[in-house]
C-alpha cells in the first residue's frame, strides 16, 4: 500500500481526474493555489490544459518542491506505448520507423518521449499545412501517425493509413491509469522534482508495454493490475537511478 501523500490537482474546470490510488487528493483551481501553502504536497498534477496549463504549472512549483506532472506528460506516455504497440504488430523496428505527428503545435511533450523511446524518424504537420502538404501525402510515407488533431476519420486517413497505424489523442484517457500509476510512483518513492524527467518517461513507457496484455489500444491500458505496475515501475526507476547516482 502507498502511504497517503498530498497530491495537489489543477484544474481549470470542475472535473477532477478519476484517480485510482491511495493518494490524497487536493483539486484546486489555478486561480486558487495559495491554498496550498500551508500543506506539504508530494506531487502535483497540472489537469489544466492549454495556456491555463502554463499558468498552473508556473504557480504550482512555487508552493511546492516536488514532481510536477502534468496531463500533457501522462498523454505523451499513453501515445508512446500505441505507437509502439503498432510498430511491434508489424514487426517494425523502431530505428527508421517513420511517425507522424499531426497536430504538431501541441506535440512539445511528445516529440522528447519519443525521441527517448527510440522513435527519431519524427515528422510534425499542422492543419496549416494543408496548403503546401497534403494530409494524403504527408500520411503516405509514414509507419505510425500521431494524431492530436482530431483528424483521424478524413478520408486520407481512413483510406491511407493501415488498420491500428493511427493513434488518435482523442482515444485516450491519460487520468484514467497512466496519471495515477506515475502520481502514486512518484510519491512512494519520495521523489523529487529532478527526478521527473524524459528518461523517467520512457521508463513508464517501457513499463507499459510490458504490463498491458492483447486487447488492442487504447483499451489494453485499462487492463487490471496496469496502473500498479506503473506505480511500482516508476517507483523503482527512481531509486535505482538515485543508487546509480542519478537524479535525486
Amino acid at each position: 500500500m502507498v502511504a497517503p501523500s498530498v497530491v495537489a490537482v489543477v484544474s481549470d474546470s470542475d472535473r477532477t481526474p478519476l484517480m485510482r490510488s491511495e493518494l490524497s487528493l487536493v483539486p484546486v483551481a489555478v486561480d486558487g493555489l495559495t491554498d496550498l501553502l500551508y500543506r506539504t504536497v508530494a506531487v502535483g498534477y497540472v489537469a489544466a490544459e492549454g495556456v491555463a496549463a502554463q499558468e498552473a504549472w508556473e504557480r504550482l512549483r512555487l508552493v511546492t518542491s516536488g514532481p510536477i506532472v502534468t496531463r500533457a506528460m501522462a498523454r505523451s506516455v499513453g501515445l508512446c506505448v500505441g505507437a509502439l504497440r503498432h510498430l511491434r504488430g508489424i514487426r517494425r523496428p523502431t530505428t527508421g520507423a517513420r511517425t507522424l505527428v499531426v497536430g504538431a503545435r501541441d506535440a512539445a511533450a511528445l516529440t522528447p518521449v519519443l525521441f527517448q523511446c527510440g522513435l527519431t524518424e519524427v515528422a510534425l504537420w499542422n492543419v496549416e499545412d494543408e496548403r503546401w502538404l497534403p494530409l494524403r501525402t504527408a500520411v503516405r510515407d509514414a509507419d505510425v501517425v500521431i494524431d492530436l488533431a482530431g483528424v483521424a476519420d478524413r478520408p486520407e486517413i481512413r483510406e491511407d493509413c493501415a488498420e491500428g497505424a493511427v493513434v488518435a489523442a482523442n482515444r485516450l484517457d491519460p487520468d484514467r491509469v497512466i496519471a495515477p500509476g506515475l502520481l502514486a510512483g512518484l510519491a512512494e518513492a519520495g521523489a523529487t522534482r529532478r527526478d521527473l524527467d524524459h528518461a523517467l518517461l520512457r521508463e513508464c513507457v517501457s513499463t507499459l508495454l510490458q504490463t498491458t496484455g492483447p486487447l488492442t489500444w487504447p483499451d489494453a491500458l485499462t487492463e487490471p493490475g496496469v496502473a500498479v505496475a506503473l506505480r511500482r515501475g516508476v517507483a523503482e526507476a527512481v531509486v535505482l537511478r538515485r543508487l546509480a547516482g542519478g537524479p535525486g
